[in-house]
């Protein structure tokens, strides 16, 4: 497959809200971490990925000297590139200038608006995210992850029970895509009530190849300790410790078990563990509300 494939490959994967095969796609590939085409890009996947710091920086050199030479055909394209590398450094002020242009340079560049709306988000703009997400919607009601955000906004505002309409009706129309099973997975189990935690299950048990993907065993692990599997919630939480070590979720949910168990003694070497991975002021209040335990 070459860069101009890859690169159509991971944007019609994105435009579907399918961001865990988009991610497949990239980092499965050495040829993604060569060209630094579109979409390295933390904003739609929502982690760091071991080994991709340098191949970033690289290609952020080659896309700046691009953008003094670039010509008016490839300038959004760069700049866009731009905004997803500075994403995945966390620097968003910088990714929102680049989809800004982007967009500016190529107005129905779908991508860069709706990677803008995103910018909107991490700022706590809220209004102004909505209003890029719907405008790639007026533009292609198809581009689903903008309308997978909308359904993130409203979950943030409070309004649940609209955005599980939402992400239902999605996942409905594509029952095998694993990045919609995860949204929806992620919505019911914020809600948290134990039929949405069976739901969740039940999901995950009629869905091929999930067991490829951390974030969909995350969610079935945290699903089975809401349904009260808090043996079937540990042995997955232990297994997911065993395959990656630094995995907070797993200690975090680990530290969950052993409070509702009362084994302060586990969950108190649990939560330093926590602790030393997360060495944040966040993790150092879990460890004291853990750690001051009640008879």
């Amino acid at each position: 497959m070459s860069a101009t494939e890859l690169n159509q490959s991971v944007l019609d994967q994105i435009r579907e809200g399918n961001t865990l095969e988009a991610m497949k796609l990239l980092f499965g590939r050495a040829s993604a971490q060569a060209t630094g085409v579109v979409a390295i890009n933390r904003a739609l996947f929502g982690t760091h990925r071991p080994g991709q710091t340098e191949a970033i920086d690289q290609a952020v050199e080659r896309h700046l000297a691009l953008l003094e030479s670039s010509s008016p055909e490839q300038r959004d394209t760069v700049l866009y590139n731009l905004g997803c590398f500075a994403l995945f450094r966390d620097e968003v002020l910088d990714a929102h200038y680049y989809f800004t242009e982007a967009v500016h340079a190529r107005s129905d560049h779908l991508a860069a608006r709706h990677n803008l709306g995103y910018t909107f988000e991490l700022m706590a703009e809220t209004d102004n995210a909505r209003r890029e997400y719907e405008a790639v919607l007026a533009q292609d009601p198809g581009f689903v992850i903008s309308r997978v955000n909308l359904a993130q906004l409203d979950i943030a505002e409070g309004d649940v029970e609209r955005a599980l309409e939402t992400l239902r009706e999605l996942r409905r129309g594509r029952p095998t895509n694993l990045g919609i099973t995860l949204y929806l997975c992620r919505a019911l189990l914020q809600r948290g009530t134990i039929a949405d935690a069976k739901e969740v299950l039940t999901l995950l048990a009629s869905t091929a190849k999930w067991q490829t993907y951390q974030d969909l065993r995350e969610c079935r692990a945290y699903a089975k300790f809401l349904s009260g599997d808090a043996d079937g919630a540990e042995a997955d939480f232990r297994e997911m410790l065993s395959d990656e070590a630094t995995s907070l979720f797993a200690v975090a949910g680990l530290v969950k078990i052993c409070a509702a168990r009362k084994d302060w003694d586990a969950m108190q070497s649990f939560a330093e563990q926590y602790h030393a991975l997360n060495p944040t002021e966040a993790a150092r209040r879990l460890l004291a509300a853990y750690t001051d335990n009640p008879a």
